[in-house]
């Protein structure tokens, strides 16, 4: 396995992010990159990332994988809560993943959430395949009926985007949700597509290894089968 993500497909994301937080706030006059939020420790990022790439090497269970990744994001982004939810068999449902911090009312609330619309953050993202950034979730009409599980959590925004697999389908969410009402800077932004990305390099391992065990399960099988039918 690669040791590193995709600068293609990341890029591909960051752009896409930064159009939908352009379609929220309008153009700038500065073109200046807004680092507003705190400085970015590069260097803790990357060794982050190089530690869950070792576990995605070393095969680590999938919610330890993605439990390390919500803490590491965590860790980068004081105030900053993130969730990672997983798309069901059913293509309908979100089944929580990892959101180590996020409070259990709210992880519970969004665990089976179906894919729609107007499904929130990450119900939204899922069902579209595109970010959802939403600034406000007070006032965002695609929060309208999911607000109740966010009353006195201080969570005001919420930034979702679809981790797809090599052929464009959706395998999942990753989320962050932030106690300010604003989009995210463009230090987070790259961030955001960093760690999504390794998400579906980690979802994507585990579902080809569980294809793979299955696949030598029914050949199992199937060898007991015409082996017992050869000494009968």
């Amino acid at each position: 396995m690669s040791r590193t993500t995709s600068p293609d497909k990341r890029q591909r994301l960051v752009h896409i992010l930064r159009e939908a937080k352009q379609l929220l706030l309008g153009p700038r006059d500065d073109p200046t990159p807004l680092y507003r939020h705190g400085p970015f420790d590069l260097e803790r990022q990357r060794a982050a990332e190089a530690g869950i790439l070792e576990a995605i090497a070393s095969d680590a269970p999938l919610p330890d994988v993605l439990r390390q990744i919500a803490l590491a994001v965590d860790a980068l982004n004081p105030g900053i809560v993130c969730s990672i939810l997983l798309l069901d068999a059913d293509l309908v449902h979100l089944r929580l993943g990892a959101a180590p911090h996020l409070p259990d009312a709210i992880a519970r609330a969004f665990d089976g959430q179906p894919i729609g619309p107007n499904a929130g953050s990450c119900g939204t993202a899922a069902f579209t395949g595109q970010p959802v950034i939403v600034a406000d979730i007070a006032t965002d009409p695609r929060w309208t009926g999911f607000r109740e599980p966010m009353q006195g959590s201080g969570f005001r925004a919420c930034w979702s985007v679809p981790v797809l697999d090599a052929a464009g389908r959706v395998l999942a969410t990753f989320a962050l949700y932030g106690r300010e009402a604003r989009a995210p800077d463009d230090g987070q932004i790259e961030m955001i597509a960093r760690f999504a990305h390794l998400v579906g390099i980690a979802v994507e391992r585990t579902r080809r290894r569980e294809e793979l065990r299955a696949s030598e399960e029914r050949f199992r099988s199937i060898y007991r089968s015409v082996a017992v039918s050869i000494w009968e």
